[in-house]
């Protein structure tokens, strides 16, 4: 069925608290959130049924929020409806918030260990949601996130001056913690009509002898990409016969769309996944970025015990209380919600598709087999990028992310969909009037 679009102008955030945002839909009146309100959500999750209500729109501002408060810094417009920041729009998950909840109300919060309960229920979400059976001896805590892992991997595994490859176009910080020691040797993907996909002859060529790791994006940001198994078997044997161990950020990895199915890099048999560590987080899976933890999957024992003894000098051996708590709870009671979410973000990913198609013929949309991220090309405008951002920022009001941000310096951008429909459907009509 098409979507009905909005045929007259919408304007921009103006205006302070929860009435600046009462302009999004006809019944914004008791659907919008303040950060008080939303401490007692009754109006968007029906916990009989616990169906979560996406298109409830959520004010965020006033929040400290990343992606919402700092909009004026970025882009030098307070005002514009944030697509950048890879995190959601929505409300967690309700036994999450009630696992928060229960806890915070003890009221002191001390250091604390892990429970064996927090492993078991990461096991149990890979093997029910993914078929991997993890030997619970393989996972590895860093309570700072993935890509401070990733360092710490690189600087466990590499002599300074050793080259480490990264496949373009990739997430700018990765390439700056291969730089801070090592030299970085892209591997560029090669961009087809239908996606991209890995350009192995150009790997194999471009890999030295000096070669350590490479750093894999599954699925792949910015593009969206969902890897199949015979691909990363393709890679895993290059990697294999150089000696090169992978990196694999896997953080999108539960975020799956249109029935793809994502195979864990350490999943692969033998040699291949014991060369290979595997980095996973409920962060993107279940909106719990801000309680900062990741989980590394890593079989080399002698690996393993180099990285926790690293965590040891750092002090980085205990949990973030929290961050736990919150992940806990989602992998043992969060299914039901993702699944919904996915849903939700697939229509979105329709009504982008079928928009663009109608009323932004020159964009070109990389449309996600995983994560909720978009990938745009607007190169077909002819314009130079910093008019492209001037038109989007200042004219439609819309902050997205940058292609230079991912290593190019051509007309692209990254755009998050994981948000009310109202706000998708907003940000096209002004770049609809914005680009034309």
């Amino acid at each position: 069925m098409p979507f009905e679009y909005l045929e007259e102008e919408v304007p921009l955030l103006q205006g302070v608290g929860c009435a600046g945002l009462s302009w999004l839909c006809p019944s914004a009146q008791g659907k919008i959130f303040s950060p008080r309100s939303a401490l007692a959500m009754k109006g968007s999750v029906h916990e009989d049924s616990m169906k979560y209500d996406f298109d409830a729109v959520y004010d965020r501002r006033g929040t400290q929020s990343f992606k919402w408060d700092y909009n004026g810094h970025y882009f030098g417009n307070p005002a514009v409806l944030p697509f950048w920041v890879a995190d959601m729009d929505f409300p967690c998950a309700q036994p999450i918030v009630a696992a928060l909840k229960e806890r915070a109300e003890h009221r002191i919060y001390g250091y604390t260990e892990r429970s064996p309960s927090f492993s078991e229920a990461i096991l149990e979400w890979l093997r029910n949601r993914h078929g991997w059976i993890v030997d619970k001896d393989w996972l590895v805590f860093c309570p700072s996130g993935i890509i401070p892992a990733i360092d710490i991997l690189l600087g466990l595994t590499t002599h300074k001056g050793d080259s480490v490859v990264i496949q373009t176009p990739a997430y700018l910080p990765l390439e700056d913690v291969i730089a801070r020691n090592n030299v970085v040797i892209e591997n560029p993907l090669i961009q087809r009509q239908t996606g991209y996909e890995f350009d192995f002859a150009d790997l194999a060529a471009c890999i030295r002898r000096d070669t350590r790791a490479l750093l894999l994006c599954s699925p792949h940001s910015p593009t969206g990409r969902v890897w199949t198994l015979q691909e990363l078997e393709t890679l895993a044997d290059i990697c294999r016969r150089h000696g090169i161990l992978v990196i694999s950020d896997e953080v999108h990895a539960d975020v799956l769309l249109f029935g793809n199915r994502h195979h864990h890099f350490g999943s692969l048999p033998g040699e291949y996944g014991y060369r290979s560590v595997t980095c996973i987080s409920a962060g993107k899976t279940f909106n719990i970025s801000g309680l900062q933890l990741s989980t590394l999957i890593i079989q080399d024992p002698e690996l393993r015990a180099a990285f926790k003894r690293h965590l040891g000098v750092l002090q980085m051996t205990q949990g973030n209380l929290f961050g736990e708590i919150a992940a806990e709870a989602a992998y043992r009671q969060g299914a039901d919600w993702l699944d919904q979410v996915i849903a939700y973000v697939e229509g979105n990913v329709r009504f982008l598709e079928e928009y663009v198609s109608e009323h932004l013929p020159n964009v070109r949309a990389f449309l996600p087999q995983g994560s909720y991220l978009v990938w745009l090309d607007v190169g077909a405008f002819g314009k130079p990028v910093a008019d492209l951002n001037q038109r989007l920022i200042h004219r439609a009001g819309v902050a997205l992310y940058e292609g230079r941000y991912f290593g190019t310096t051509e007309p692209y951008y990254r755009m998050n969909l994981a948000c009310p429909r109202i706000y998708l459907e907003t940000a096209l009509c002004g770049m609809k009037r914005a680009l034309f």
